[in-house]
């Protein structure tokens, strides 16, 4: 079996990339996409425009895995790597799995699962697509190694049955907001690095609502992030309305938030949900 086909970017260090505690998890999902189409040039000498415009495919992010492994704040380095350590195409060719890991150091800081469902474009400009395999054209740059037909797992679904069925609800709470242009991407649809935003706002709106705090959730606020997960199932768009929902848990005697994220305009549809352990 061959080595995985990977890429590695050495990047400065600037104060944006971090919050009081630890590496932004929105910057730490950004850097991955980057370095994913960084591996594409590399391996298939494709880039992200090409492939919309000379396959007529695209894909769209459906699950993230963000785990910090070590401590690391702005004054620990000047650089950092990041690095793909393996790539998969799953599902009968309609899903790319992406793990990346992100080292100051020589010592592994965080690492990310990035989950894309592939999509078949209809060749208008609003780049309206629906889910669909990828192009035999393109499956053929893949190595043997790197195809896997097996469904996804993905830790969503997992911890969410082990939070409800053993965990303790706290509290939960509610908060609005409307989708505008600084949240999206190119075709004015939300942009998934944002989710970890959306998250970290709903918790910190239920923790500065609370009157009583007897399970000191409030003590989360001076506490790095162990893991964020995310799957999501429906999109946003320029203006949209939203609603998340918070639940605040204790699983193991340690605090959990779960973060359910509705879209108001388009039925109340649940559009994605995010986990924040800590």
């Amino acid at each position: 079996m061959s080595e995985e086909r990977t890429v590695n970017t050495i990047y400065p260090i600037h104060t944006c990339l971090f919050t009081a505690l630890q590496f932004h998890g929105r910057e730490l999902l950004s850097l991955g996409m980057s370095n994913k189409w960084l591996w594409f040039e590399n391996h298939f000498n494709m880039s992200f425009p090409e492939f919309i415009k000379k396959y007529q495919q695209s894909n769209v992010a459906v699950a993230f895995e963000i785990e910090y492994i070590q401590p690391f704040d702005f004054f620990d380095a000047k650089t950092f790597d990041v690095s793909i350590s393996k790539v998969r195409l799953r599902q009968k060719d309609s899903v790319f799995e992406f793990h990346h890991e992100f080292t100051a150091n020589n010592i592994i800081f965080a690492r990310v699962a990035l989950y894309w469902r592939i999509l078949m474009l209809s060749g208008d400009d609003a780049l309206t697509a629906h889910p669909g395999p990828l192009g035999k054209e393109l499956i053929q740059l893949f190595l043997p190694e790197e195809i896997d037909p097996s469904r996804t797992v993905r830790a969503v679904s997992k911890q969410l049955c082990e939070i409800e069925a053993e965990g303790q609800l706290i509290t939960e709470n509610y908060s609005n907001f409307t989708l505008f242009r600084h949240q999206c991407e190119v075709a004015d649809q939300w942009s998934f690095v944002e989710l970890p935003t959306l998250a970290s706002a709903g918790r910190e709106q239920l923790i500065i609502s609370l009157e009583d705090d007897p399970e000191n959730l409030s003590s989360t606020m001076g506490i790095p992030i162990k893991n964020i997960v995310a799957k999501l199932s429906c999109p946003f768009f320029l203006f949209d309305e939203g609603r998340v929902r918070t639940r605040a848990y204790l699983l193991n005697n340690q605090p959990v938030f779960v973060h359910h994220i509705f879209n108001i305009s388009r039925a109340d549809t649940l559009a994605a949900v995010v986990v924040e352990s800590f």
